[in-house]
């Protein structure tokens, strides 16, 4: 499409909708939405991000009317949303495909995040008019079940991202439920592939639960896309019956759904009885790339779904500090590191900090420290054991590194850089944010790999000695270095000598790739 034709577009469909929601004659309706479903569907051929951009500026206009009666209000409202929807799921689709750059991420999740947000928005004011005035039960039941629908689809995005999910989220699900209950349409569709809204109060709590800090983005949306399919299999019940049910919800208090307990009940408790959506979890839960964590992660969400936490117990004793460390992210960094650890540390500046939001979709410049101000501190240590540690970065810090990504640690008096993988991400509600890091070893050598037959080199890490057995003797490509098997020659230290080298796909991911080392000889 030309630049005309989508400038064109653009102008054309903000003059539209803004000539709709600024009018001044509180007499003229809304009576024909057709014109501007053209000029998005052509302006959508260029760019959906673009559209996505145009209905969030007409969706704030409409919000910014207070005039706007009840009617026109739900019907631009929802016109925008279905509008919106096939939109959303394209940019969606293309966060998740395979090969998709994470700056595309950057770009992308803001923009329809915060669409979504004032479609939620719009919503909120027609319920507080029901709230107010009354109101139809079929108007009801489309208002409360989108705006649950939007609440939902904005948690999980918030799950992609390792947040903490707020009290104004429940605040949101939960009024729109008790409103939906008040009209007696908990258990009725708006159509018949969408769920009630009962069931989207289910797949709020459910999907809270789940422990994201230590999943990836795509991992969470598999368990979302599984949640809203199997949800039928729960139950939500008025009262708590601690024989019954897995988890109590309380209505009156904005947070997340516990395990239910002999409580003194109040009108305001729902139960969540959830036995045949555990087992069909336990039974055939979605596939994921990192088997061996996923084994893991998949016993964790049925237990935090049965409302009984996992029994742990501390593998190794953590020792509390304050200590600021410089951090390196991906093979190469690492590699640089390794082999000048002292030498990075010098160079480490204020302007070098990783950017959170170059993964996890903050817009660019949001939390930004302002460079009037004094330097604060980077990444601090909090607490270590023997086979890993905590960093916490602050608020005015920025990071960018998703769980399963191969670090490297130091700080000033270090013998050597420490490597680990990611673990887990958790951002506060604060604006910290909190990594945990797996050790892979304490002490690690970056080697020289060469083909013997094709001369090719090339620079991986030697893993020595590991606390987690299934990374001992192995060796840390970047992830391009896929496919290796084969007899190479391996140079350590001083000395050269023959090793087969083989991919290890149980245990590589898409950030590194671990290859077995199986020495054969000197060269």
């Amino acid at each position: 499409m030309s630049e005309t034709k989508t400038k064109t577009a653009d102008s054309g469909l903000r003059r539209f909708l803004r000539a709709v929601l600024r009018k001044t004659d509180v007499n003229v309706r809304v009576t024909d939405l057709r014109s501007a479903t053209e000029l998005i569907e052509e302006l959508r051929e260029q760019d959906a991000l673009q559209a996505l951009r145009e209905i969030h500026s007409a969706l704030v206009d409409l919000n910014g009317l207070d005039w706007l009666g009840l009617k026109e209000r739900i019907r631009t409202t929802q016109y925008l949303d279905d509008k919106s929807r096939p939109l959303s799921d394209e940019v969606i689709a293309r966060l998740f495909a395979p090969g998709a750059a994470d700056a595309y991420l950057l770009k992308a999740l803001p923009v329809v995040t915060q669409s979504w947000s004032e479609l939620s928005t719009s919503y909120q004011r027609c319920l507080a008019q029901f709230e107010k005035d009354g109101g139809h039960a079929e108007q009801v039941l489309v208002v409360s079940s989108r705006a649950m629908a939007l609440t939902c689809y904005m948690l999980e995005c918030m799950l992609y991202r390792h947040y903490e999910v707020g009290e104004s989220t429940w605040r949101l699900l939960h009024g729109a439920y008790r409103l939906a209950e008040k009209h007696q349409v908990v258990g009725k569709r708006e159509s018949e592939t969408a769920l009630t809204p009962g069931q989207w109060l289910m797949v709020a709590h459910l999907l809270a639960r789940i422990p994201y800090g230590r999943m990836l983005p795509q991992e969470v949306r598999a368990v979302a896309e599984w949640l809203r399919q199997a949800v039928s299999m729960c139950q939500l019940t008025t009262g708590i019956n601690v024989r019954r049910d897995a988890l109590c919800v309380d209505l009156h208090l904005n947070e997340m759904a516990q395990g239910a307990r002999r409580i003194l009940q109040s009108e305001g408790h729902r139960g969540l009885v959830t036995d045949k959506l555990m087992q069909a979890w336990l039974k055939s839960p979605p596939l994921s790339g990192r088997p061996v964590q996923w084994k893991e992660i998949v016993l964790d969400i049925g237990f935090a779904w049965s409302g009984k936490p996992r029994a742990f117990r501390r593998r190794a004793q953590r020792e509390k500090m304050q200590r600021e460390v410089l951090l390196r992210h991906g093979v190469n960094d690492v590699l640089a590191l390794l082999k000048s650890p002292d030498a990075a540390l010098m160079e480490k500046s204020n302007h070098e900090r990783y950017s959170f939001e170059s993964w996890f979709g903050e817009e660019g410049g949001m939390d930004a420290p302002d460079p009037r101000e004094k330097a604060q501190p980077g990444s601090l240590l909090i607490d270590q054991s023997a086979i890993g540690v905590a960093i916490r970065f602050p608020r005015q810090d920025r990071y960018d590194v998703p769980v399963g990504e191969l670090v490297g640690i130091y700080s000033a008096g270090d013998a050597a850089p420490r490597i680990g993988r990611v673990a887990r991400i958790n951002r506060r509600l604060s604006g910290d944010i909190e990594v945990g890091i797996e050790l892979l070893a304490l002490h690690a050598m970056p080697i020289v790999v060469q083909d013997p037959q094709t001369k090719v080199r090339f620079e991986a890490i030697h893993v020595a000695q590991s606390a987690n057995p299934l990374f001992s003797g192995c060796l840390l490509l970047p992830a391009t270095r896929t496919g290796i098997d084969g007899v190479f020659l391996v140079t350590l230290g001083n000395g050269v000598f023959k090793a087969r080298v083989a991919a290890d796909a149980t245990v590589s991911n898409a950030r590194f790739v671990v290859c077995k080392l199986e020495k054969l000889g000197i060269a």
